[in-house]
Order: structure tokens, then sequence, then C-alpha cells
């Protein structure tokens, strides 16, 4: 019968449950306990905290920019109450030179006599705080133009700053208008911003214009007394004041009216530059250190005659929060004070409820890997303790029936080996050469497999491969089988079909894979040069290379129609030179160690004493 060589390879059993039934990790449920706190404790102060927080957020902002709309007011209502003051007073001062030169007149005076009179005049309103420099310009020029100034001032020192903005006051107020200059900060020293305020005198002549223009040079150091008072550099507050060209004045860091800082880029700047802009308040980031920081700012326009002015005010958003920041700073320490206390409680709760369902998961593992006796020990006296003592209950029945299937397991098992040693005995008994051969096979077998440390399953599916290994002569011919002399080659052809006709009357049973395997593949040679499949080296399985030693073992120290019985000793040599070729060198060492142990002597001894 001609087969493929792999026609006898069957499919591979499903796994068998090894010792221990695997562990299939999960979320431990102290975790989720312990979750579960954690969001019963923290959650609702985290929302809480975090609505107050925002409402308060809210509120303060807009209590913020109310509070610097109030400073930028101030500030701005203080500089148009310092500027009408001025003007105010340069009109008293040109009604009281009026009066003096209308006196003077009456009286005859001469031209320099009542040049005197006015400059004395002009000297009385003199101020450091005020007025530190008065200039009386007649609109006829062949009248002397009237100057007096403070001892500090010295109008030569400012004269290239101030005679612009004095002539283009005299210019326009010989019209009849009042004008204000734009703030200069002078360059002798005087770290005060001054300002050039113009106003008409007298009445108008027949051509129109006014008899005299008076010019004022004003001190702003009060605006600047006034942003340094209400700003505080601590609280972050910036305050300044720009005129109608974006150059401050008047700044809490002064000097950056001494550099003449451009602060066009400030966004609440640029703002404010948009026409039509009352006093407003809003949010921005402006650069800092590096980074964008939010501010809250807040300006203020100051408009007079054709000039505008403009007073600023912003201030970093954390500092302007400090109690949100504070409460956000608390409302974490207690959200981290719940936290911790709720992982402790978590966990002492977590243990008292995870303990025994740990107890009962570990017991639930080791009895599914068969350890039967195992029982769940549980102190708790709720639900978890009833079902551990309806667990150990049903383990105890289920260790009833198993300890039942294993004796009928056991009792099976030896009536299926006896049934499979009456067959071997059968078979055996048809040739009176090969009686007892399977047995012997199965215990050199047995004890081969046992020098090379084999696991019990397989130990006993060698067993029973080697009981069964001829099982394949059923179906040869007692002609040949029986034949007394030796074969003729297509008799011996005919014999060699029985591994496979083995093979295929137990193929059927799929739980004796390889034990069939082996009946199939037990004339394999190592070099290959064997049959039925021609399998070579490791290709054979393992046990029909076992059963191929145990099996030439017994035929050479057994009587057969074509040799006479060699003795233990010679026919161990012959298995000796038989390795790397027809035999597996692994299989022939452990054969010629059991051999050199004495167990195969033993063996035999044994098989004598039984007979």
């Amino acid at each position: 019968m001609q087969q493929s060589p792999n026609v006898h390879r069957l499919p591979e059993p499903p796994d068998r449950p090894e010792a221990e039934a695997p562990v299939h990790r999960r979320p431990s449920m102290m975790l989720s306990v312990l979750a579960m706190l954690v969001l019963v404790a923290v959650g609702p102060i985290a929302l809480m905290g975090y609505k107050i927080t925002t409402e308060l957020e809210t509120d303060l902002t807009a209590n913020q920019k109310e509070l610097q709309l109030e400073k930028a007011t101030s500030i701005q209502e203080g500089v148009v109450d310092l500027v009408e003051s001025r003007f105010q007073l340069l009109r008293l001062i040109g009604e009281a030179a009026t009066s003096v030169a209308a006196v003077g007149s009456e009286q005859g005076q001469g031209p320099g006599s009542a040049a005197d009179d006015l400059r004395l005049l002009l000297e009385r309103y003199l101020n450091q705080e005020a007025l530190q420099m008065l200039e009386l310009t007649p609109a006829d020029p062949s009248m002397p133009v009237i100057e007096a100034h403070l001892p500090s001032f010295d109008p030569e020192a400012v004269s290239e700053q101030l005679a612009p903005l004095v002539a283009r006051g005299v210019e326009k107020g010989a019209k009849g208008t009042e004008s204000l200059s734009d703030p200069v900060l002078p360059r002798d020293g005087h770290l005060q911003p001054l300002a050039v305020i113009s106003v008409p005198v007298g009445p108008p002549s027949t051509g129109g214009s006014r008899r005299a223009v008076l010019s004022g040079v004003v001190s702003l150091a009060a605006v600047q007394r006034a942003v340094q008072a209400q700003g505080d550099t601590a609280l972050g507050y910036t305050i300044f004041v720009l005129d109608s060209k974006g150059m401050p004045f008047a700044h809490t860091q002064f000097m950056k009216v001494v550099e003449r800082a451009d602060l066009s880029s400030n966004p609440l700047v640029q703002e404010f530059g948009k026409p039509g802009m009352a006093a407003s308040s809003l949010e921005f980031e402006t650069l800092s250190d590096g980074r964008m920081t939010p501010m809250i700012g807040t300006y203020a326009p100051i408009v007079f005659k054709d000039h505008r002015w403009g007073v600023f005010l912003q201030v970093d958003r954390t500092f302007g929060l400090q109690q949100v920041t504070q409460m956000r700073r608390q409302a974490w320490q207690w959200g981290l004070a719940a936290l911790g206390l709720a992982v402790v409680i978590g966990v002492a709760f977590s243990l008292r409820l995870t303990g025994p369902i740990r107890a009962l998961t570990e017991t639930t593992r080791r009895i599914a890997g068969g350890d039967y006796g195992r029982r769940v020990h549980v102190s708790v006296n709720n639900e978890i303790g009833m079902l551990a003592d309806n667990f150990n209950h049903m383990t105890e029945e289920i260790r009833r029936s198993f300890d039942g299937l294993h004796r009928q397991r056991e009792l099976n098992e030896q009536l299926f080996i006896s049934s499979i040693r009456s067959l071997a005995a059968a078979i055996d008994a048809r040739d009176p050469y090969t009686r007892g051969h399977s047995e012997r096979v199965t215990r050199y077998a047995r004890i081969i497999a046992k020098a090379m440390k084999l696991p019990g399953t397989r130990l006993r599916n060698i067993e029973i491969g080697g009981l069964l290994h001829d099982v394949g002569k059923i179906g040869i011919e007692d002609r040949i089988l029986r034949k007394p002399s030796a074969l003729t080659p297509e008799e011996f052809e005919i014999m060699k079909t029985h591994p496979e006709k083995g093979g295929d009357i137990m193929e059927p049973i799929s739980w004796l894979r390889e034990a069939t395997e082996i009946i199939v593949h037990h004339h394999e040679r190592w070099d290959g040069t064997g049959y039925p499949s021609g399998l070579k080296g490791e290709e054979i399985p393992l046990g029909a290379r076992v059963v191929q030693v145990a099996d030439t073992f017994d035929a050479m120290t057994t009587n057969r129609p074509y040799q006479r019985a060699m003795t233990f000793e010679i026919a161990a040599k012959k298995i000796k030179s038989f390795s790397g070729k027809a035999c597996d060198p692994a299989v022939v060492d452990a054969f010629l160690e059991a051999m050199e142990a004495g167990h195969f002597n033993a063996a035999e001894t044994r098989e004598t004493q039984a007979g």
C-alpha cells in the first residue's frame, strides 16, 4: 500500500489544562473603590471651587475695572483742574496787567515806568508749583516785551524748547484764542514737565487783534506726583499720562518720561488712538520678560482746545485678582487634603472589602488548576461570607464528583490497557516467533524513555505505542506472517505495509495521535532509509525513535526464523554501532546508559520470575 509520507500526520489535539489555571490580570477592585472615593471626596470640592472662583473672578474683574476707572478719572480730573486753574490765573493776571497799563497811561507815565510796573506785577504771581515764567507780548512791535521768571529758572537754557511754543501761543493769542502746548521736559536738569499757556490780554484793537498776549510756563510736576500717589508698583499698577503726540510726561517709572519712551505698541494706547473713544477698560496681553502677561487696562481722555491727552492705568491681572489666586490655592490645598484622606480611607475600606474577595479569587484560581482540596477562609459575616460558605460547599461537591470521575478514569484506563495488552498478545500469538514481543518492546521503550527523563504523558503514549506498534499485522496474511523461512522480496514488501495498516486502524482515535505516529513510523531510520515515509533525523517522531531502538533490541535478543538470539551485551554493541545511522544518537545514549545501570537485566529477571 503506497501512501504519501505525511498521510498519517494527524492534527494537533486541543491543549490540555495545565496544573494551574492561567491568571488573567484585570483592574483591581481597590482601584475602583479608590477612584469612587476620590471622585466623591474631591469632585464636589473641585466643582464648587471652580464655580466660586470663576464667579469671584468675574466680579473681581468688574470691580478691578471700576476701581481703575475711578483712579484714571481722578487723575484726569486733577489734570483738568490743574490746567484750568492755570488758565484762570493767567486771565486774572492779564486783567490786572490791563488795569496797570491803563492807570499808567492816565498818569502820563512813560513806557519805561509802565514796563517796570508790569514786570513787578508779573513777578508777584511767579510760583515754583504754578508759574515759573511769565511773558507779556504787546501787539505793537514797538512796545517792549515784558518778562519775569523765578531765579531758579533759566530762560536761555530752555529757550530752544520753549521759544517755539511761546511764539505759537502769541500767534494764537493775537487772534483772541487761548492755547495750551504739549508738555516738554527741559534739558537743563530740571526733571519736571513744563507746558506753555497763552491767553489774549485787553480788548481787541481797531484791526481785530488783541493788544497783548500773556504766556506762562507752567509746571506739571503735580501730575507726576498724582501718578505716583495713585500708582502702586507693589500691586502691579502702572500709570502714565501721554500728550497728543503719544509721549509720556508722567509715569510711575519716571525714567520712562526722561527717556521719552515710545509706548505706541501698547494695546491700551492703540485702543485709545481710535477716534471717539471715551473712558473705558479692557483686558489684553503684553510682552513682559519674554512672556505674554495678561493685563487689565483703563484709559481716560483729557481734551483741551485742540489737544487730546490721555491717562492710562494698567495692572497685571494676576496682581489684580490675588483673591482669586489665593482662593484657588486654598481650593487646591483642601482638594489635596481631601484626596489624601480619601486615599487613606479608601485603602482601609477597600482592603476590608477586597481582602475576602481576593482570597475567594485566589482559591477559585487554585481550584480551577485542579487543587480541589483548597477552601476559602474569610472572617466576615456579610454577603461575602455567605458566598464563601456556599463556595466551599460547592467545592466539596465538585471534589467528590471529581474523585468519582478520577476513580472511574483509572478503572477505564486499566480496562483500556488490559484491552490493548490482550490485543497485542493476540497479535503476537499469530506468530510463534514473536510471542510476548509487544510486552517486551513496551518495557524496553519505557526504560529508555525514563532514562531520557521524558514527561509522564509522553511516557504513557510510548507505552501504548509500544504495545500496539505491530497492530497492522492483523492485515498481513498468515502465510507471510507465520512463514518459518525467510521472506521473498515480494513478501517483504507486503510485510512492510503493516505500519501504515496500523495507522489506518488507529487513526479514528484522535486522542491517541502520538501513539498512532509511533505505530506508523517505528520502522523509520535516522539516515532516512527507513519506511514507510522515509523520514530523516528529527523528522521522525521522538516516540517512534524510542520504540524503534526497543524493537530492534528485542528482535536481536529473541530467536527468529532467520537468526538466533544474541546476548544483551552483543545486542547493545550492535545498537551502539547503529547510532547516527539507523538510530537516533540521543536515544542510543539513553539506551546504553540504562543498559550499564542494569535496568534491562532487571526487567528480564522480573519477566522470567513472572513466567
